[in-house]
């Protein structure tokens, strides 16, 4: 450059115009430097919200990995399922072994293989679906979405064993399908909303299952432990949380490794990590309390005014939405999810809706606590002749505490953490959460008035 100015002595223009532009380059070198440098001090690096090692530790070299068995056995039940003349056909712990149809029957009887392989990993140690190191957003979970149809399968079983009188075996069964569903809660999110709804299908079945005058005291008092030994094993809700940090700690390696110019630029690797471990803080640091401890969550949507979201019209990067716990620092967290660049179009697609997850957690706790509650009024039925006119009656004997309303999505925010109304109605024990869908009559022992 310098030779070339002295080559230019009666070209003051163009000296001066490469000048300029000589000036304007170091300007704008320096500015982009300064801007990447401000937008990592401005958002502070809190670290990882959890140990992460020490959780993928728990994964690897898993040897005996139970979810082999349970894809196996899946794979079995969509062989049958394949058959076109099961097209309409699926199982149902509704329908009552003589009210099946020849259809229904041989369905039953052609998913026996599998099932028989689905139990057989009730004791066999956690396993995964997909190791949290190789989570993306195209990983099929097709084994967690079967493990409703086998819910249906067992309770089926289940039935017909207790027309049988074979309480011994309904109660091994019941035992073994709360141990699988223990296989789904420990993965990933997608899994543990699978394993809520398998319950689902085993909590609306238990009323109808407990009728059954066959059962003894003593076995009812092995229910009921199993019942409390399952809650006590299911893990907290950041356990789902933590298979989504990984899924997208997955995705932005991959989405800033395609983008090496751009990311060496505004060093989008590093702003979007200090983001992503802030909102993750953000969301670790309450998901585990009770509802009543939580403090509340907040939507923030708005325009994304970001140059690469403007590249990709119509695109997830155009609209920005988070969902945060309000505390001293959300809106500085606010602040930081506005830094984001080219990777905001990952946060906004894969970014779990923790508002949504809470409400499917809060509400399947509430239904394992009334399948507790279920099955320690009828224990109290079997000894007393009747249903106590207080729930308080049952603790400490059958219960450890009266069951609280958590899922209160429909209600009011006061109502959290209020003991669950209870009455008795012509002889029948009523358990009435503030959620209207998770209403249930317990009838004493004996024919089920529902038809059901």
């Amino acid at each position: 450059m310098r030779t070339l100015l002295k080559h230019l002595p009666n070209r003051k223009l163009l000296r001066n115009i490469l000048l300029l532009g000589l000036a304007m380059t170091l300007f704008f070198v320096v500015a982009i430097f300064c801007w990447r440098s401000w937008r990592l001090n401005t958002i502070p690096d809190v670290g990882e919200p959890f140990d992460v090692e020490g959780y993928l530790q728990q994964y690897d070299g898993i040897e005996n990995n139970a979810f082999d068995v349970l894809r196996e056995a899946s794979d079995l039940l969509i062989e049958v399922e394949r058959d076109p003349k099961f097209k309409s056909v699926r199982a149902t712990g509704a329908v009552y072994k003589e009210k099946r149809s020849p259809r229904q029957q041989e369905y039953i009887s052609s998913t026996d293989a599998a099932l028989d392989l689905w139990l057989n990993t009730s004791e066999m140690p956690q396993g995964y679906e997909v190791h949290p190191r190789e989570l993306s957003i195209d990983s099929l979970l097709d084994v967690s979405q079967s493990s409703r149809t086998f819910n249906g399968l067992i309770i089926s079983r289940m039935r017909a064993q207790l027309r049988e009188g074979q309480t011994t075996e309904a109660l091994e069964l019941q035992r073994q399908l709360l141990n699988i569903n223990l296989h789904f809660r420990d993965g990933v999110m997608i899994s543990q909303l699978c394993a809520i709804a398998s319950y689902s299908v085993y909590w609306q079945n238990l009323p109808h299952l407990l009728l059954q005058e066959s059962w003894s005291a003593e076995e009812l008092r092995s229910l009921l432990k199993s019942l409390k030994d399952f809650n006590v094993a299911c893990p907290p809700v950041s356990d789902g949380l933590k298979s989504e940090y990984f899924l997208m700690r997955n995705l932005l390696e991959e989405n800033t490794s395609k983008k090496p110019i751009m990311n060496s630029i505004t060093r989008e690797d590093e702003i979007s990590r200090r983001v992503l471990n802030r909102i993750f803080n953000n969301w670790f640091d309450a998901v585990d309390r009770p509802t009543w401890e939580r403090p509340a969550v907040f939507d923030h949507e708005c325009f994304s005014f970001n140059l690469s979201a403007w590249l990709e019209p119509n695109s997830s990067a155009m609209q920005c939405h988070l969902n945060y716990f309000g505390d001293s620092e959300s809106q500085d967290l606010v602040s930081a999810y506005h830094r984001l660049s080219f990777t905001q179009g990952t946060f906004n697609l894969v970014l779990p809706a923790i508002r949504q997850y809470l409400i499917a957690s809060d509400r399947d706790h509430t239904r394992r606590e009334l399948a507790t509650c279920m099955v320690a009024l009828h224990l109290y039925h079997r000894e007393q002749g009747h249903f106590p006119d207080r729930l308080e009656e049952l603790v400490p004997q059958y219960l450890e505490e009266v069951p609280r309303n958590r899922d209160v999505a429909s209600g009011k925010p006061e109502q959290a953490g209020s003991p669950i109304e209870y009455r008795l109605e012509e002889g029948n024990a009523l358990l009435r959460p503030v959620e209207t869908w998770l209403h249930i009559t317990v009838y004493p022992p004996g024919e089920d008035p529902t038809e059901f």
